[in-house]
């Protein structure tokens, strides 16, 4: 008997609905991968658990930009339980490949000690290598225990310089530290110029500062 055009033999058509499904999975996962890391992990923090599955993938790929921000998402609980030890992991391998903002991130967690004990020595450790990676928010965080001797030994000149660096790259906070150091006579004499100076050149960078690596 001559079949009609288009008839499957039982059991086929179900293989072919899965071939279909398995195709459209892939063309969606596809596309889902040209979301940057970050986009991703914003996604994963509203309650989207594929970018969150994607990103985490590309992590374990080696890349340095996923691995930093599926790091964010342990740290913070983005689109999953909160786990500062796995944080730490992913942060470090980012970091192993040069990313910088992974430097402050986790110099931060040793700095604050909210999530796990205070350790001053590997805060100063993680955030001068992410200072000498150029990266602002590093720049400033170690340029203010310098200045205020948290942890190490005061040293206004290096503190200068670290903060420094950090305005020439737009962050008002830095700007303000140095303000504060100059207003307070943080082992420099006070100098309200000085002072006057670097709270105006705050404000003038208080709407363009560097972003922070926190999803808003």
């Amino acid at each position: 008997m001559k079949r009609p055009i288009g008839y499957a033999p039982f059991g086929y058509a179900p293989i072919g609905y899965a071939l279909v499904g398995i195709a459209a999975l892939a063309a969606s996962l596809a596309f889902i991968t040209l979301r940057t890391p970050k986009a991703q992990a914003r996604n994963a923090a509203f309650g989207n658990p594929v970018d969150g599955l994607v990103l985490g993938l590309r992590a374990e790929l080696g890349n340095p930009d996923a691995q930093f921000w599926y790091g964010v998402t342990c740290q913070y609980g983005y689109g999953r339980a909160q786990n500062i030890k796995a944080a730490e992991i992913w942060y470090r391998r980012a970091i192993a490949q040069g990313n910088a903002a992974a430097a402050f991130n986790l110099g931060t967690l040793y700095e604050r000690g909210k999530d796990q004990p205070q350790n001053l020595k590997r805060a100063l450790y993680w955030l001068r290598i992410g200072a000498e990676r150029g990266n602002p928010q590093a720049e400033n965080s170690l340029g203010y225990l310098i200045m205020t001797g948290h942890g190490v030994t005061a040293d206004p000149q290096q503190a200068f310089f670290w903060l420094a660096r950090s305005v020439v790259q737009g962050n008002a906070v830095a700007a303000r530290n140095l303000a504060i150091m100059y207003q307070q006579g943080l082992f420099v004499p006070r100098d309200p110029a000085a002072a006057r100076y670097w709270r105006d050149r705050a404000r003038d960078l208080a709407a363009n500062g560097p972003e922070s690596h926190k999803i808003q």
